[in-house]
């Protein structure tokens, strides 16, 4: 199985969803229903495994959180659930299979100044091709079997390990020395593009004020429009 980036995607086929988003701190937000529920406010992260509801958000809804326990977490320790199957709407795209899971997201809405009701993640988007257009701010959800890039942008492999998607990618840092190596493809992020500290200790010429979590962090990819595409064979 593999997964292609595509950018200034151009193609013929309608998507089965064609939503708005908000792009606040460069990061996707949309709204989705559960269980047809209001629209909820969701986070479209490319760097988390599984989906997302708010425990609050499940509360409210009268969903059953199941097989609660403890973990660790940056921060301390946080409340993990499951919920039973749910329908999830995306405009006019609705699924009636997602396992969500649940923990308190306020401390992340609280960072970036709204509520976060849930995170739509890798085992969702694995199923479609997601367009993502920064220019329209619309988010596209096309079936990969019925669609074939067809514009003239630049197809770009990628990596999965563990349900998270890296690409070959480099910087050119101020020796004009260029570091290449893998780069965690994150929507999720806040960091709009960095380079690890490991990275930058080998790097002439280049400083750092912290660590990144991973080699390297792309999350925006405008003003270009990108495409995540997941392919088998």
């Amino acid at each position: 199985m593999s997964l292609a980036i595509l950018l200034t995607l151009a193609t013929a086929v309608a998507p089965i969803a064609d939503v708005p988003f908000n792009d606040d701190f460069g990061l996707v937000f949309f709204e989705a229903g559960v269980n047809g529920s209001e629209p909820l406010t969701f986070l479209l992260d490319t760097g988390f495994d599984v989906s997302i509801l708010d425990a609050g958000a499940a509360a409210r809804l009268g969903l059953p959180t199941l097989e609660v326990q403890n973990e660790a977490q940056p921060g301390g320790e946080v409340e993990v659930g499951q919920l039973a199957p749910v329908a999830l709407s995306i405009g006019d795209l609705r699924l009636d299979d997602v396992k969500l899971v649940t923990i308190p997201l306020g401390g992340a809405g609280a960072f970036v100044g709204r509520t976060i009701d849930g995170i739509l993640g890798h085992d969702v988007l694995e199923r479609f091709v997601v367009d993502i257009d920064y220019p329209q701010r619309r988010l596209r959800f096309l079936i990969a079997e019925n669609w074939k890039h067809t514009g003239a942008g630049q197809i770009l492999p990628v990596e999965i390990k563990a349900s998270e998607v890296f690409v070959n990618a480099g910087i050119v840092m101020p020796a004009r020395r260029t570091v290449f190596g893998p780069f965690k493809l994150d929507t999720g992020s806040v960091v709009s593009n960095g380079i690890t500290r490991s990275k930058v200790a080998t790097s002439p010429g280049c400083h750092s004020g912290g660590p990144l979590p991973t080699l390297g962090m792309i999350n925006q990819l405008h003003p270009t429009t990108a495409a995540i595409a997941q392919r088998t064979g």
